[in-house]
């Protein structure tokens, strides 16, 4: 069924890893009521999903989440 980890210790950002099949996809959620930013992990490339995201600005490695704000990324 392949593998999920937990990639954020913050509280307001929930972030994981979901791979199956050689692919590994981050998704990333805001649980907040209001906006917050994030860095994407810098050990690898990554994909912008954007048909899978919603309240959410992407520019380099930052991510600007307005709230409740979600994006899904792939790993290249």
């Amino acid at each position: 069924m392949g593998d999920i980890e937990s990639i954020n210790p913050r509280v307001e950002i929930i972030a994981f890893k979901r791979s199956y099949n050689g692919k590994t996809i981050l998704w990333i959620f805001n649980s907040e009521n209001k906006a917050v930013e994030w860095t994407l992990p810098t050990n690898k490339p990554y994909e912008f999903m954007s048909e899978y995201a919603n309240n959410i600005e992407v520019s380099e490695k930052t991510i600007s989440f307005k709230r409740y704000g979600y994006g899904f990324f792939v790993e290249e």
